[in-house]
């Protein structure tokens, strides 16, 4: 379900939820639809966050520090990207069915 939201709402997080996003919440938490995050409360995209060299970071929580995550890449090499100050490995939820470098969740 992650995956369809991201896919069709691809810019929705810091905007008012639409129809479609209201109805796949209600189906995860009603139990009509499978939680593939397990419950976490947290997530980002390895793919969406600033990358290694580049500029103008104050605006982006980037206090996790650079890490290196399986197919984020730039022109077609290896890059690290920067994780947020929350993202701490021993609240991470492991997603086996959604690629790391798409999204990485975490507990509260």
């Amino acid at each position: 379900m992650v995956s369809s939201v991201w896919a069709n709402h691809r810019s929705a997080h810091g905007y008012p939820p639409t129809t479609t996003s209201r109805r796949i919440a209600s189906a995860i938490l009603t139990g009509k639809e499978k939680n593939n995050s397990q419950g976490a409360v947290f997530f980002y995209s390895p793919l969406i966050m600033p990358k290694e060299g580049d500029k103008n970071l104050s605006r982006y929580d980037i206090k996790g520090g650079l890490e290196t995550v399986d197919g984020v890449r730039r022109n077609g090499k290896p890059v690290k990207n920067y994780a947020p100050g929350w993202a701490v490995p021993e609240r991470r939820v492991l997603t086996p069915d959604i690629p790391e470098c798409t999204f990485k969740f975490y507990e509260e």
